[in-house]
């Protein structure tokens, strides 16, 4: 699976951590693993979803701190 960012293709590599929040619709937020040019990163998104209004968002995606990516256990530094 691929998927674009900010204009960017990322194979998708693994769901590092989700979990739904009830708004008017749901509210997803998910950390991934992904491959960005040969290199691993992690995401964060959240898509807003209102499936009686056929209606899907993403409403913010960005890159994780390596930080972050140290404390789920993926060392960025090799990749």
């Amino acid at each position: 699976m691929f998927v674009v960012v900010k204009n960017a293709l990322l194979e998708f590599v693994r769901v590092i951590k989700a979990r739904e929040q009830e708004v008017t619709g749901t509210l997803h937020h998910l950390t991934v693993e992904v491959i960005d040019a040969g290199k691993k990163k992690i995401y964060e998104a959240k898509v807003w979803i209102k499936p009686w209004l056929n209606f899907k968002v993403r409403s913010y995606c960005d890159v994780v701190s390596k930080l972050l990516a140290n404390r789920v256990g993926i060392d960025l530094s090799t990749s």
